[in-house]
Formats: C-alpha cells, sequence, structure tokens
C-alpha cells in the first residue's frame, strides 16, 4: 500500500473513532441492546397484510405482491365481507403462483380461524358464492 492510501486510512479511521466518541458523549444515555421484546409475526395473512409483510414470504416478490393486493382489493368489491383467500390454495389463483410455490407458503401463512369478516350492513352474504 503507498503512503497516501495509509494516509487516508489512517484519516478515515480517526475521523469515525471521533464521531463515535462525539456521539457517545453527546448521548450518554442512549445504548444500544439487542431487540428480542419486539414482536414480529410469524406468520401472515395475506387477507390483511401489507406490502411489507407480503413481500418477506418466500417466493413472492413485487410482481406476485401486487397481483395480491389487485386480487384482494377486486375480490372484496365483488363479495362484501368475505376474505379472498381462504385456504392456501387459494393463492394458486394469483398468476404466478403455482401449486408448488403455494406448499412453500403453508407454513407462513395465517389464514385466521374464520373465514368471514363482518358482512357490511344490508349485504346479502353467501358463503357458497366464493
Amino acid at each position: 500500500m503507498n503512503q497516501f492510501a495509509e494516509q487516508t486510512s489512517a484519516f478515515v479511521i480517526a475521523i469515525l473513532g471521533s464521531l463515535t466518541l462525539s456521539a457517545w458523549f453527546l448521548c450518554p444515555d442512549v445504548s444500544v441492546h439487542p431487540v428480542s421484546n419486539v414482536a414480529i409475526p410469524q406468520t401472515i395473512n395475506p387477507n390483511h397484510a401489507p406490502v411489507g409483510s407480503l413481500i418477506r414470504l418466500p417466493g413472492i416478490g413485487p410482481a406476485r405482491v401486487r397481483a395480491i393486493i389487485n386480487f384482494r382489493q377486486t375480490q372484496q368489491q365483488r363479495r362484501p365481507g368475505l376474505h379472498a383467500f381462504r385456504e392456501a390454495s387459494d393463492l394458486a389463483r394469483i398468476k404466478g403462483i403455482g401449486p408448488k410455490t403455494v406448499q412453500g407458503l403453508g407454513p407462513w401463512l395465517d389464514l385466521g380461524t374464520g373465514c368471514c369478516l363482518p358482512a357490511p350492513k344490508g349485504a346479502a352474504r353467501n358463503n357458497s358464492d366464493f
């Protein structure tokens, strides 16, 4: 390594060290602890999950996330009060999600104990219509 590179490296290390010490003196009460008490859901309900949760599913990328959200919004408009996805295999109705992907998603999904949302006032509810 040439002398200029060594001096640059030493300068960068000195600056970073100074910044770290400055931050510690300015904020002595702030400490860094491992995050162990934050609850991160282990399973995801595709009927309600936001984009950030859906993208965590294995084999599901941005295009499939958009397709899942579009599908569930369309289903909610067509059948108010019913979930778009009642079982894992319902995800196979999304273009690009086949049986193998559905099988891999199974452990990551939480479709809840009930299949239906409360029906809006005045809406007829027909569970067999899905």
